[in-house]
C-alpha cells in the first residue's frame, strides 16, 4: 500500500502542471470627506497625523502649505478643491473658538480634533508632496481583472486613473502624478 502511495506521489511529481498566478495589486483606501479614494500602495511614501500646516502667500489655493518632513518641507495639497468637492475648511473651527473666547471671557473652549489632519506622503524621488486626508480606511488586494484603467491618453492629466473593485462597488483611484503636474503647470515650472 505504501509503495502504491509513493508511486504515485512520484507519478505527480513527473508530471508539469502548469499554475498560472494571477497578478494581484495592493491598494491603500482612504477618505476624503465622506467619499472614499484609492492609491497604489507602491505610491504612498508615509502617512503622518498631527502636523502644523504652515500656509505660504500667493500660491493656488488647493495648495495649504508646507509640513516639516524630518527638517524638510513637504507640500501639502488639499485634493478635494481639484477634485470639485466640498472641501472640509478647518479654519473655521479655528475661528469659532477665538468667537467663542470672546463673547464669552473667562470661558475657553476646546477646539475639536482637527478634521483633517492626516497627510498621505506621495511617494516621489524629485518632490515632497503630501495629500491632505480625512481617514485611512484599509489595504485592499485586489485582481488586475478588479481594476478598470484609463486609457493612456485620457488619464495623463485626470486626477483618476482609473477604479478599483471592492464590494461590488468602484472606488475612483488617484492619479498622484497628475496633482504633481498641475501644481507645476500652475507654477509655471512644468
Amino acid at each position: 500500500m505504501n509503495e502504491q502511495i509513493i508511486q504515485e506521489m512520484n507519478k505527480n511529481t513527473n508530471e508539469q502542471v502548469d499554475v498560472v498566478a494571477e497578478e494581484t495589486v495592493m491598494w491603500l483606501i482612504f477618505s476624503m470627506g465622506s467619499e472614499r479614494f484609492a492609491i497604489a500602495s507602491n505610491e504612498v511614501g508615509e502617512i503622518i497625523r498631527d502636523v502644523a500646516v504652515y500656509h505660504l502667500p500667493f500660491l493656488p489655493s488647493y495648495v495649504d502649505g508646507v509640513i516639516n518632513r524630518r527638517g524638510d518641507p513637504c507640500t501639502v495639497i488639499n485634493p478635494l478643491q481639484l477634485l470639485d468637492r466640498p472641501v472640509i475648511d478647518t479654519k473655521d473651527e479655528q475661528e469659532e473658538t477665538e468667537n467663542t473666547a470672546t463673547a464669552f471671557p473667562g470661558v475657553k473652549k476646546v477646539p475639536q480634533k482637527d478634521a483633517v489632519s492626516l497627510f498621505l506622503v506621495l511617494n516621489r524621488e524629485d518632490d515632497q508632496l503630501c495629500l491632505r486626508i480625512t481617514d485611512i480606511l484599509f489595504f485592499h488586494e485586489s485582481r488586475k481583472t478588479d481594476v478598470h484603467m484609463l486609457s493612456s491618453e485620457n488619464s495623463e492629466n485626470s486626477f483618476y486613473s482609473g477604479t478599483v473593485e471592492y464590494n461590488h462597488t468602484e472606488i475612483p483611484v488617484i492619479n498622484a502624478a497628475a496633482f504633481e503636474l498641475r501644481l507645476r503647470n500652475d507654477l509655471g515650472s512644468a
